[in-house]
């Protein structure tokens, strides 16, 4: 291997994205050292404490529907150029996007090639991250609202595990 190359794959290498991706700390998915007990118990002292101090709170949860598959790629990649990230992951994901297709097998028979024009690859690498940084729009804007649980300070209005959310 020439040297050009082994430069070329060390600054690949050494190139980080993890911090443009980072998501909302009241979403539990897709994180290291996070489940869904981690989600269950954030939402149990979140109504414990309303309710020691004589309210009530009204829960909603709500399961999106194949969620990864209705991600807006416009969406996405606008939330990641607003997050500054590098011009040249963009790009990928961009030529990525444009450039997705599937055929359907039936039996014996492959329909015609179609492209997709939404959604995240289940089982993708980067999909969870992806997803992620969609779902923090969504939280982003209940805390904007205003509605929703808060204590101390600290929004609790919408608790988030994947693709599942609990409004509080």
């Amino acid at each position: 291997m020439g040297n050009g190359q082994f430069s070329v794959q060390k600054t690949v290498h050494h190139i980080n994205l993890k911090h443009y991706l980072i998501s909302d700390d009241i979403q539990f998915g897709f994180k290291w050292n996070s489940s869904c007990a981690h989600a269950i118990f954030t939402m149990r002292s979140v109504v414990e404490h309303y309710c020691k101090s004589g309210s009530t709170v009204t829960v909603c949860a709500l399961d999106i529907s194949k969620a990864f598959d209705r991600v807006n790629n416009c969406a996405l990649l606008s939330l990641l150029i607003d997050r500054k990230v590098p011009k040249y992951f963009i790009t990928i994901m961009l030529k990525w996007f444009q450039h997705i297709t599937a055929s359907v097998r039936w039996g014996g028979a492959l329909s015609a090639t179609f492209d997709i024009l939404a959604g995240l690859r289940q089982g993708g690498l980067l999909s969870p991250l992806l997803f992620s940084v969609y779902m923090d729009g969504l939280i982003n804007r209940l805390r904007r609202s205003g509605l929703g649980c808060c204590m101390a300070n600290n929004y609790f209005g919408c608790l988030v595990y994947a693709d599942d959310i609990i409004l509080l």
